[in-house]
C-alpha cells in the first residue's frame, strides 16, 4: 500500500508537472482543445491527491493494528514464557534445596543453581529457614491437607512457607516443614492438647488468666435500695519465653544428596522434627522451669500451676478402679466437659489399664465399636504419652506420677514460627559429608492446679 501511494504521488507529480508547462507554452492562452486536455489532466491530479490521502490514512491505520497485534503477541509470549518459568514444581523445590545443601562443594550440579534462581533463593548462604503454619494443626492429616493447600495456592506465586521474610532467607522448603511438623505432632502429646500460642517474634508471652472460681465471688439476691458488694476479679500472668531447643547435628552424605531418589526435604525435616518433638514433649511434661519449659506433670514444689492432687493410691504397683474414679471425679465438672480434657499415660499404663474393670467387673476400657468412636476410659478420651512414667517407677509424692486427667487447654504453649536450618560445611568435610542442624524456640507452662489431677502413688 505505501508503493501504490509512492506512485500515485508520482504520476500526480507528472501531471501537474505537465498542466504547469502547458501553461507556459500557451503563454496563458489555452486553445478549447489544449483546456479540454488541460482540465482532464487537471481533474486527474485532484482525484489523485484525493486517493493518496485515502491510502496513506489506510497504510497508517494498518500499521497501528500490526502495531497492536505486535505488541498484543509479545505481551501473550512474555505471559506465557513468564508464567512457564515462574511455576515451581515440587521438583524444583527439592532441586533448590539439594542446591543450598551443596553449595561449595564439588558435587554442585548446574540444575539445581537454576532451581535455586527460579524458587529466587539466595546463593552462597549457610543459612536458611521456614515457617510452621500459622494455626497448629492437630493431627498427622491436617499437616498433610493445609501444605497441600499451601502448595497449590502458592504454586505459581512463591516458593516460600507462610508469611514473609528476607528475600532468599526462608529456602526451607514446604515438604521439609510438612515433615516437621508431622513429627511434632506424632511425638507432641502435650502440644496436640495443649492451647498454642505461634507467632513471627520470640519475645516474652504474658498468658493473662482469669480465676473467679472462689464462692465469695458468687452472684446474689439483691434486696430492694441495698449497695451491691464488690468483687474484683482474680488475675495473674503466666510468662513464656520461648527456649532455643536444638535437633543436634544431622549428618547427611553428599552422595545421598545428590543422588537420592528421594526429595531431600523431608529427610532433614524429619530427622528434626523426631528429635525436636521429643525433647520438648518431654520438657512439657516434666520440665523443671529451670532455664526451660515448665511442665505440667513436675513436681509440685517447681510450680505453683502444675497438676494438682486427684487421688491417692494405697499401692504403687497396681491399679485400683476406685482410685482412678476418685481422680475422674476430682476435676470439676467444669472442666470435664471441655473438648481437650483428656486422660494421659505411657503406653505401658494403658496395658495395665485395659486390665482393670470396674465395681460390675466390665473393663474400664471401651472401644464403640458399633460407631468407630474413639478409645475412651469413663467415658473420656486419652492420649498416650511417652514421657509419663511407669507405675513402677512411681513412688511417692516427691515422683513423677504416672497418670493425670483433666482439661490440657490449661497448659499454654508458646513458640516462634520460624524455623532455622544451618549447614555446617566443615565439620563432616573429611568424611564427604555435610551436617545440619535445626533450631527452634518454645516455651510452656500449665496455669491452672485445678484443671488438671493427678494420681499420686503410694510410698511403697
Amino acid at each position: 500500500m505505501i508503493a501504490s501511494a509512492k506512485g500515485m504521488k508520482e504520476e500526480r507529480a507528472k501531471l501537474l508537472t505537465d498542466c504547469q508547462k502547458m501553461l507556459e507554452e500557451a503563454k496563458g492562452e489555452l486553445s478549447d482543445e489544449t483546456r479540454g486536455k488541460f482540465d482532464e489532466m487537471f481533474d486527474r491530479a485532484a482525484k489523485l491527491e484525493a486517493d493518496i490521502q485515502r491510502t496513506e490514512k489506510l497504510a497508517e491505520a494498518s500499521r497501528a493494528l500490526e502495531d497492536v497485534r505486535e505488541t498484543t503477541l509479545k505481551h501473550d509470549h512474555d505471559k506465557q514464557a513468564r508464567t512457564t518459568k515462574d511455576v515451581v514444581t515440587d521438583r524444583d523445590r527439592d532441586l533448590a534445596f539439594r542446591g543450598f545443601a551443596l553449595q561449595g562443594t564439588a558435587r554442585q550440579r548446574p540444575e539445581f543453581e537454576q532451581a535455586m534462581q527460579k524458587v529466587g533463593a539466595a546463593q552462597y548462604t549457610r543459612e536458611a529457614s521456614g515457617l510452621l503454619l500459622p494455626e497448629p494443626p492437630r493431627s498427622v492429616q491436617e499437616v498433610r491437607d493445609r501444605y497441600k493447600e499451601q502448595m497449590e495456592l502458592r504454586a505459581t506465586t512463591n516458593y516460600m512457607n507462610t508469611g514473609t521474610a528476607t528475600e532468599g532467607t526462608e529456602l526451607v522448603p514446604n515438604e521439609a516443614m510438612a515433615a516437621y511438623e508431622i513429627y511434632l505432632v506424632t511425638f507432641g502429646a502435650v502440644r496436640n492438647v495443649a492451647e498454642i500460642f505461634r507467632r513471627r517474634t520470640g519475645g516474652t508471652l504474658p498468658v493473662p488468666i482469669i480465676n473467679d472460681t472462689a464462692t465469695t465471688t458468687l452472684g446474689a439476691v439483691l434486696a430492694e435500695n441495698t449497695a451491691t458488694t464488690v468483687h474484683t476479679i482474680a488475675t495473674y500472668n503466666v510468662n513464656l519465653d520461648p527456649y532455643k531447643y536444638t535437633s543436634h547435628l544431622i549428618p547427611v552424605s553428599i552422595e545421598l544428596m545428590q543422588d537420592s531418589g528421594q526429595p531431600l526435604g523431608p529427610i532433614i525435616g524429619r530427622a528434626a522434627g523426631i528429635r525436636i518433638g521429643r525433647a520438648q514433649n518431654r520438657d512439657f511434661t516434666v520440665g523443671t522451669g529451670a532455664a526451660g519449659p515448665t511442665g505440667f506433670n513436675t513436681l509440685s514444689s517447681n510450680s505453683t500451676y502444675a497438676a494438682g492432687t486427684g487421688s491417692t493410691g494405697s499401692t504403687h504397683s497396681q491399679w485400683v478402679y476406685s482410685e482412678i474414679l476418685t481422680l475422674f471425679h476430682s476435676v470439676d465438672p467444669a472442666y470435664r466437659m471441655q473438648p481437650n480434657c483428656v486422660w494421659m499415660f505411657n503406653d505401658n499404663s494403658l496395658g495395665e489399664l485395659k486390665q482393670l474393670t470396674d465395681a460390675g467387673s466390665r473393663p474400664i476400657w471401651h472401644f464403640d465399636m458399633a460407631s468407630g468412636g474413639p478409645l475412651t476410659i469413663e467415658g473420656k478420651r486419652y492420649v498416650l504419652n511417652m514421657d509419663m512414667v511407669d507405675m513402677s517407677t512411681a513412688t511417692g509424692s516427691s515422683a513423677r506420677h504416672p497418670i493425670a486427667f483433666g482439661d490440657f487447654n490449661s497448659v499454654k504453649v508458646a513458640e516462634c514460627m520460624e524455623v532455622t536450618l544451618r549447614r555446617l560445611d566443615e565439620r563432616y568435610a573429611e568424611q564427604g559429608a555435610v551436617a545440619f542442624l535445626a533450631f527452634a524456640r518454645a516455651d510452656a507452662s500449665p496455669t491452672n492446679t485445678n484443671a488438671i489431677k493427678r494420681w499420686v502413688p503410694a510410698s511403697t
